[in-house]
């Protein structure tokens, strides 16, 4: 198992110098919890904002229970990093690291953006998100957008889907999900969830669209089930399967397969021969950046249909080139 080096944080908080100007304060700025909950947002606070804080050695090293902004924070050695409780807001640029259950966990009504984060070396998974019972009229949309979830010890990413649907989307794009023990993407109903992942997926009646990621070095890439959407995705060095079980109303298509035990199983593979198979997609050692002679380049959708409906549509000027490329790192 690959352990992330914790130092330097060259991929953390990029624009940092715009916020306090030096990164050292965020590390000496510290709120120990000493095993209780460290930092607890009501249902009063909307619009705030947590920035600037290492947060340690909580239970949960933040509660909350609003629609705020997390921006530019780390959260290492709690029980969960960040634990959302029927909230939503942004999640971005934070550090999660080394924390004893989840880096991110999602309950309840929760519905946040989470974004340019780095999630790495919890000791389960780097996002769980229960899909609790919602019937609200409001949709609540979670968007996983351009993190690394690398070295995490069960799922990079976990849904738990629970009996009845809800009205809830779940988009999971441009994402590094690498190395970790179990499963990048992994779905399960919630009568298994607590015997552990068993690898087999569920069929989700939520929407979810898994779009332009690249897994990396994860035993199972994606074990999802019906209604999933994937494409322009990169499925490499897989030692047990890359994609499994992501049958019913789903489909995989424009996404590449290399040096994987089994490439695809139970699984609805595009016809049209969108699918790349057997070809080297020349990953750097980040396994971001991508070769100038990567098959990935160029080979992307640039919108899908599905079951008549436009589930992706690549937003103007967000690639280079004829098409997007496949993976999670556009080339130049």
């Amino acid at each position: 198992m690959k352990k992330y080096q914790s130092t330097p944080d060259k991929h953390f908080l990029p624009d940092y110098a715009k916020v306090s100007g030096d990164e050292r304060f965020i590390r000496e700025t510290v709120l120990d919890g000493s095993g209780d909950k460290v930092v607890i947002i009501g249902t009063n606070a909307d619009g705030s904002t947590i920035t600037g804080l290492t947060v340690q050695n909580g239970d949960d090293g933040l509660s909350i229970n609003s629609d705020i902004t997390v921006v530019h924070n780390r959260f290492v050695d709690n029980v969960d990093g960040v634990s959302f409780e029927s909230s939503g807001g942004l999640c971005q640029y934070n550090l999660f690291e080394g924390n004893k259950d989840d880096g991110i966990d999602l309950d309840e009504a929760s519905g946040p953006t989470i974004k340019n984060n780095v999630i790495r070396n919890n000791s389960e998974d780097g996002i769980e998100i229960r899909l609790h019972p919602y019937a609200g009229s409001e949709t609540l949309n979670i968007d996983i957008i351009e993190n690394e979830i690398t070295g995490n010890l069960e799922d990079g990413i976990q849904l738990i889907d629970y009996i009845d649907p809800s009205n809830r989307t779940i988009t999971i794009s441009r994402n590094l999900i690498q190395d970790n023990a179990k499963v990048g993407v992994g779905c399960m109903a919630y009568d298994r969830a607590t015997e552990g992942e068993d690898f087999q997926g569920t069929r989700f009646l939520e929407r979810i669209v898994v779009t332009g990621n690249t897994f990396n070095g994860n035993p199972y890439g994606l074990t999802c089930g019906g209604n999933t959407v994937t494409i322009n995705n990169i499925f490499a060095n897989c030692s047990g399967t890359a994609v499994r079980n992501v049958d019913g109303d789903a489909i995989v298509a424009f996404s590449l397969f290399w040096n994987n035990s089994i490439d695809h199983e139970g699984s609805n593979m595009d016809t049209n021969g969108t699918n790349i198979f057997s070809m080297d997609p020349l990953l750097g050692e980040d396994g971001r950046s991508l070769n100038d002679r990567s098959p990935a380049i160029d080979k992307g959708a640039t919108s899908f249909d599905f079951l008549g409906e436009t589930v992706f549509s690549a937003v103007a000027g967000s690639y280079n080139g004829a098409a997007p490329d496949i993976g999670c790192f556009e080339s130049d």
